[in-house]
């Protein structure tokens, strides 16, 4: 394949049948629509995407199911979680936040939390989303409550950043 036509194709919007969140009330941000699903929580809506990944998927010049045939040992030195050498890949989640800032406090907020699991022959990316400012405690919630499921829960900066925002509960404003 040309490098044009390689170019094209990666360039190509490629076609998604969950439905779209379009940001209409926010003038600047009409255009956009994030692909997924409102889902009511134990305590409120919040926006999620799932996408499942076929083993056969790309990403570089890997594939997930490259990843099920590495070994663990290697996996848990990469990943620098020495736990992964002695469980199942189906019983570990693989965890990132994104927030309003660095440095924490309370005007930090968890806008988008991702996980990634293997169940069967897929990967599952799921993303939680936040919309408004008040979502984030149903939000942080249920990143918890998904985050529970697993016997291992893997992130970069995980014990330093990240779950502490996900494990954070905000007050509620009256």
């Amino acid at each position: 394949m040309r490098l044009v036509d390689k170019l094209r194709k990666i360039s190509a919007p490629s076609p998604d049948p969950t439905p779209a969140l379009r940001l209409e009330a926010r003038p600047a941000l009409r255009s956009v629509a994030l692909p997924g699903e409102e889902v009511e929580g134990e305590l409120g809506a919040f926006w999620v995407r799932r996408t499942r990944l076929p083993a056969s998927h790309l990403h570089g010049s890997w594939s997930v199911g490259d990843l099920r045939a590495t070994r663990l040992d290697l996996l848990a030195e990469v990943a620098r979680e020495p736990r992964l050498k002695s469980v199942s890949l189906e019983d570990a989640v693989f965890f990132d936040t994104e927030t309003t800032s660095l440095g924490g406090g309370v005007s930090t907020y968890v806008f988008l939390m991702g996980a990634g699991y293997f169940q069967g022959d897929e990967f599952v990316v799921e993303q939680y989303f936040l919309r408004e400012v008040p979502e984030e405690r149903a939000l942080l919630h249920a990143s918890r409550e998904r985050l529970q499921g697993f016997g291992l829960v893997v992130s970069f900066h995980g014990k330093h950043f990240d779950a502490p925002r996900i494990s954070a509960s905000r007050p509620t404003s009256s």
